[in-house]
Formats: structure tokens, C-alpha cells, sequence
């Protein structure tokens, strides 16, 4: 166990924010965190590729750093393939080493910053595809007791952007590794205009390559990245809300992008509805709205975890003002 005190966070955070963690821990296996729990103060704050957290202030307690590693085929019947993944692992990697082993399931899911550990956490997804359509099992440790557990899918409780470990769980289990249901036969998502549109041009029947191709083109036009603009990617999740309200808004807004889900519901486009409030290239206090995408706020002259927070309440409260609708961040915040 690799233990530092009072470490910046910065260089761990894409958002960049400079506050401190006065324990510091390094994981690379369970038996770093049995020492943890036997040497170092709780809270515990669990930290992976960054991607998804901003402080508002200096840490107490000891923030765990997440990098254990190591990809393991646990079984391959020529079709299905079962595949464990150490938390620490890049999850952009995984996808690839999948797609370049035409393991299939994942593609759509390619360049999503962050960790294998943090994708059940937030149930990651991006264009018609969520982590869960692949998820087995994880294995966590309780950092409360030291018990070790493996939880299925059911236990996990993964909704839009939402698990267990976001809620009642959040701080208190980590997750070690994370098994993966994969499959040669897999069917390609291209649901998305977006993907639909860039595969068309193929001379050749689409494969798993090109969709992974064709989802990082997009992710690449799209989003600004990190080691450039300091920013967590999509900052609030698209809300749902029903079908009466939607109807309502549709009625008063007709070019509102909206899309049904599968319980009667209606989802919104977050970015089409900070857009219309005028917040898309905004700036103050370090801090702004991407020029490209209103869904990004972008930490552009050293703005600290407050000011994001602060301009996040602010892009709240305007949009509820003028729809009705309450915006949910999906960036974990530490306070």
C-alpha cells in the first residue's frame, strides 16, 4: 500500500480542480485495501480515472486510487465469452482489446473516459448501448467490515446513469474487478442517426471496428478532451419525464428533440435544453459551457470545484425556470 499525504487531485481529475486529499492511497490489489482499512482514517473517497468527480473542497478522510489491474478470459465456448476485468483497468482499452478479439457488446461504448471499476457505478452508455447489456457480476469489497462479495446484476440496481454503488453503497463498497458476458454474434447497435450516418459509406458489410470507429469520430468531434479542456464530459444526465408534460413542451417548443422510453415515459436532450437558456459558450470565474456541446462545462482558467458546482446550480435553475424541468448532474460531487 502506497500511502502519501496532502496530494493535489488535479493531476487525477480531468475537471483539473486543485483541491487537496489529506490521505492519498494508492490500491493495486485487495490486500491494499485490507491495510487501508487497518491504517487509514474513513470517510473513504473512491477515486478511479477521475472522470466523473469534482470536490468543492480540500478532501478529508483518504481517498482510495483505484489501479488494480489485469484482463482474464474466464471461459470462451467459441461464441459467448466471459471476461474479468480489474477495476483499475482503462475502460476505452477494454473496449478496443474486445473489439480487436471481435468480442462483442461493447463497441458503441468506446472512449468513455474513466475506469472498468466506474462503469457499473454509473452504468455508463452512449448511443443505444449501457454497460449492464454485457454486465455478470462484479466482485467489491465492504470497506466497513472487510467483506469481500460477488453481486449480480440484479443487486447492482442499474438505472439511467444510476446503481447502488451511486446511492446507499457509494463510498463504502469497492468494486475490484467486473465480469463481462461478451459475444461473437452480438448484433450491431447503429440505432443512432449519428453511428447510422457514419457507417453508410461502407463498401463492405459494417463490423464491430467500424462502429467503434465511428462512435470515437464522433465522440472526437464532439466532445473537447480532457488533456486539453479540463472537463468531466457530459455534466447532467437527459431528464425523463412523462409523457403528459413532454406533450405539453412539444406543444410550446416544437423542435424540442425528444425520444420515448421504454416505460411511457419521454427523454429530453440536456444539451438542447441549456442551449435555448443561452448557456452554450458562457465563461465566469475560470469556468463555462463548452462552445460546442452545452452538456460540457469546461474548468478553462483554474476554476476551482465550487465555481463548477456553482455555474452546474445556476444552468439548473435556468432551465427549470423556463421548462419546467429538473436537470440531474451526472458528475459525482465530493464535498
Amino acid at each position: 500500500m502506497l500511502l502519501r499525504r496532502n496530494v493535489s487531485l488535479a493531476p487525477y481529475l480531468t475537471m483539473r480542480v486543485d483541491h487537496v486529499a489529506r490521505e492519498f492511497v494508492t490500491i493495486r490489489s485487495i490486500a491494499d485495501l485490507d491495510a487501508a482499512r487497518r491504517h487509514c482514517d474513513a470517510p473513504y473517497r473512491i477515486l478511479g480515472g477521475g472522470s466523473n468527480i469534482v470536490p468543492v473542497a480540500n478532501v478529508s478522510g483518504t481517498v482510495l486510487h483505484i489501479c488494480i489491474e489485469g484482463i482474464e478470459i474466464l471461459a470462451d465456448d467459441g461464441n459467448a465469452v466471459t471476461v474479468r476485468v480489474g477495476a483499475g483497468e482503462q475502460w476505452h482499452e477494454f473496449v478496443e482489446w474486445s473489439v480487436d478479439r471481435d468480442f462483442g457488446g461493447l463497441e458503441n461504448l468506446a472512449l468513455i473516459p474513466g475506469t472498468v471499476g466506474a462503469a457499473p457505478m454509473q452504468n455508463i452508455g452512449a448511443y443505444g448501448v449501457e454497460q449492464s447489456r454485457c454486465f455478470l457480476q462484479l466482485e467489491c469489497v465492504n470497506m466497513s467490515t472487510g467483506e469481500r462479495l460477488v453481486v449480480d446484476a440484479p443487486t447492482c440496481r442499474f438505472g439511467y446513469r444510476d446503481s447502488v454503488f451511486k446511492q446507499e453503497w457509494r463510498d463504502v463498497m469497492v468494486i475490484t474487478s467486473v465480469t463481462y458476458m461478451l459475444n461473437r454474434q452480438a448484433p450491431l447497435v447503429t440505432d443512432y442517426a449519428d453511428v447510422r450516418r457514419a457507417i453508410e459509406g461502407c463498401t463492405h458489410t459494417p463490423t464491430r471496428r467500424d462502429v467503434f470507429d465511428a462512435v470515437v469520430a464522433i465522440r472526437t468531434a464532439k466532445l473537447p478532451n480532457p488533456a486539453e479542456l479540463p472537463n468531466s464530459g457530459s455534466f447532467f444526465k437527459n431528464p425523463v419525464i412523462d409523457a403528459d408534460q413532454a406533450a405539453m413542451l412539444l406543444s410550446q417548443h416544437p423542435a424540442m428533440p425528444q425520444w420515448p422510453v421504454s416505460d411511457g415515459r419521454v427523454k429530453l436532450a440536456a444539451a438542447w435544453l441549456i442551449d435555448q437558456c443561452g448557456w452554450k459558450g458562457f465563461r465566469n470565474n475560470g469556468v463555462g459551457v463548452h462552445t460546442n456541446q452545452a452538456l460540457v462545462i469546461v474548468n478553462a482558467e483554474g476554476g476551482t470545484g465550487s465555481t463548477v458546482w456553482q455555474m452546474a446550480a445556476d444552468i439548473q435553475r435556468s432551465v427549470a425556470d423556463a421548462f419546467g424541468v429538473e436537470l440531474e448532474a451526472e458528475v459525482n460531487r465530493w464535498d
